[in-house]
């Protein structure tokens, strides 16, 4: 008899609608990051920050950097972490 993996299921979250104000790209973003998924937050907030630039679009995609370099810290990935640090920062200079 052959065995079979189980997959695991990954907590699912609730889709929300898409986000048309900033307060609501914000908390999607949290939603994310509360839900352990940094990685899905930047890509979120990058997309905020590509259709609202500005401060408060800036200041949700560092947040969500920073808890993506923590998770890959947390994962054992500190050259990975490292990397993804230097970018922000570059890319974000003001946020040091």
């Amino acid at each position: 008899m052959a065995k079979h993996k189980q997959h695991k299921r990954a907590k699912q979250i609730p889709k929300q609608p898409a986000p048309n104000t900033p307060a609501q790209w914000q908390a999607q973003v949290q939603d994310l990051l509360i839900h352990n998924k940094p990685r899905e937050a930047v890509e979120l907030a990058k997309q905020f920050l590509k259709q609202m630039p500005g401060q408060e679009a800036e200041e949700t995609l560092i947040s969500a950097y920073q808890a993506r370099v923590h998770a890959l810290i947390s994962s054992g990935m500190p050259q990975e972490a490292h990397v993804l640090a230097a970018l922000a920062r570059e890319r974000f200079p003001a946020y040091r």
